[in-house]
């Protein structure tokens, strides 16, 4: 498995436009178990990054959760199976900030402009605000969220 999710990107489409300039996009990235995730490309210094990508090619994304408010707990025991909407994972580093010397093909500035969670889960590892958790984070603890975006922070 890759070290953060990674799948075909089936569909790529612009969302805001004005005056021809392309603010977000909203992309599809289907999973090696048939899953297919919608992510969101938000607007950036010079505008979305995933623009240059292809539908049909595989690509290994860095991607934030974006959880619905309140929905983030710690659980005790990890369920095998759960609704699409609902995630879990272990927290493997409560104060991840990319390595200076990772290279990305495409990278949001705001990856690199503060700490994460980093959370494992079963299709890859994710990233999650810190201020999402009920309480301080602790390696190695799993938590459980209702997710309402996935959000491409950076193309490995």
């Amino acid at each position: 498995m890759a070290e953060y999710m990674t799948g075909i990107l089936t569909d790529s489409q612009d969302g805001a436009v004005y005056n021809e300039h392309v603010y977000d996009r909203f992309l599809r990235l289907l999973l090696q178990d048939g899953q297919t995730l919608s992510i969101f490309d938000p607007p950036g210094q010079y505008g979305p990054i995933s623009a240059e990508l292809s539908t049909g090619e595989k690509y290994e994304m860095v991607l934030a959760v974006l959880p619905i408010p309140g929905s983030v707990e710690y659980i005790t025991t990890a369920s095998p199976s759960l609704p699409l909407d609902i995630w879990q994972g272990t927290i493997i580093a409560p104060n991840w900030i990319p390595s200076i010397e990772r290279n990305f093909l495409y990278v949001h500035r705001y990856l690199c402009d503060r700490e994460w969670l980093l959370l494992s889960t079963s299709y890859g590892n994710l990233l999650m605000n810190p201020r999402e958790l009920p309480s301080s984070a602790e390696k190695k603890r799993e938590i459980r969220w209702r997710n309402l975006r996935l959000d491409l922070c950076a193309v490995v």
